[in-house]
């Protein structure tokens, strides 16, 4: 099994506050939670963020997508919660939820569900994006949400070597030289 790790490279949407002047992506692709940040005290203010190229090739088997956040919940109550959705090919791929308790400093979370794993293209790795919107149940009240860290997390399985193109019978490699 391989990992590829991928950071955000893309604004798609930018309504959160960002700690820097810089892009959103760029304040949310570092492993340090102290550094750079985007925040919010509105709920459903979207940030969205494009994902560059995996090194996954058509070949290899993808076993799991993940998506890892790092969130606080600096104020309010404590019925925060994220919404965390992956997008492939532009298509919903169905919202995680992750439950923020307040004052209790940056969670990282590995997010995973049924709806994001299967095989896919290199093609379709290659245009992911991924939304986190905040919402809080309840009475309104102020609060303010950070996120520090968002990326995505490809589990796959190397392709054997020659590709599809290898035949196997009987746990033997091209035991009668057939392409």
């Amino acid at each position: 099994m391989a990992l590829d790790l991928l950071k955000p490279d893309s604004d798609i949407a930018a309504n959160w506050a960002n700690t820097t002047e810089g892009s959103h992506f760029a304040a949310v692709d570092d492993s340090d939670a102290d550094a750079t940040n985007v925040d919010t005290s509105s709920e459903g203010d979207i940030d969205r963020f494009g994902f560059g190229s995996t090194v996954v090739v058509d070949a290899d088997t993808v076993n799991t997508l993940s998506v890892r956040v790092r969130v606080e919940c600096s104020s309010g109550s404590s019925s925060n919660t994220l919404d965390v959705d992956l997008f492939i090919g532009g298509v919903s791929q169905g919202i995680e939820a992750i439950d923020i308790v307040e004052g209790g400093g940056f969670e990282e979370q590995l997010l995973n569900i049924a709806g994001w794993n299967g095989d896919r293209t290199a093609a379709e790795l290659n245009g992911l994006e991924v939304s986190i919107v905040p919402a809080q149940a309840g009475m309104p009240a102020a609060f303010t949400t950070t996120v520090s860290l968002v990326n995505v997390e490809v589990d796959y399985t190397l392709a054997p070597e020659g590709g599809d193109a290898m035949f196997y019978y009987n746990n033997l490699v091209n035991p009668y030289g057939v392409n």
